[in-house]
């Protein structure tokens, strides 16, 4: 009967060091965990701030908004001048992300006389968009596989087209389209 005694007494000291000694040592508990999410970052080692402060952290367009202003320009009926400048507005100093193969073919549409069309069905040359598009500075984010969009071809970046005369008014028209942005 004794050694029963004994071992209730184990027993309840046990409990109580385990309930207590958190306590004795100002240790959160569980419960306390859940009131103050912080208590995981109180050692100063870790914070929310996920770059050096004195670290410029550089900020994209991405090709998908750009292109959605040319698109949204075009279906407007916008002049060539206003489109231009909705891409300055939309850009300004930044440079322009591109990361998924979408975003390579809209690269190429953005500056094709073309556009998103099958060649010959635009009469409009918007040579200031082009010439803005193509006047950009670009970031690729990552590595793109463009295999999957082989119905898609990609236009060629910087052209010279030279349409004969008939195609798209009595004379020969030439353009000449650089590109003179750069490409990281």
């Amino acid at each position: 009967m004794k050694k029963v005694y004994i071992k209730r007494f184990i027993l309840i000291i046990l409990l109580l060091s385990v309930v207590l000694l958190p306590r004795l040592f100002n240790n959160p508990v569980l419960s306390q965990i859940d009131d103050d999410v912080d208590v995981a970052f109180s050692n100063d080692s870790f914070g929310s701030t996920l770059s050096d402060p004195g670290i410029v952290v550089e900020d994209f367009v991405t090709m998908s908004s750009l292109y959605a202003v040319i698109e949204n320009g075009r279906n407007a009926s916008l002049s060539d001048a206003a489109i231009t400048q909705n891409i300055t507005n939309e850009v300004g100093n930044k440079k322009v992300s591109i990361s998924t193969a979408d975003e390579l073919y809209m690269f190429g549409n953005a500056q094709s006389i073309n556009f998103n069309s099958q060649g010959g069905t635009n009469s409009t040359v918007l040579e200031q968009t082009i010439k803005k598009v193509l006047s950009l500075d670009y970031v690729l984010l990552t590595d793109i596989d463009y295999s999957f969009k082989k119905s898609q071809k990609f236009v060629p970046i910087g052209t010279n087209i030279l349409l004969a005369a008939g195609e798209v008014t009595d004379e020969q028209i030439q353009y000449y389209f650089p590109f003179t942005g750069t490409f990281d």
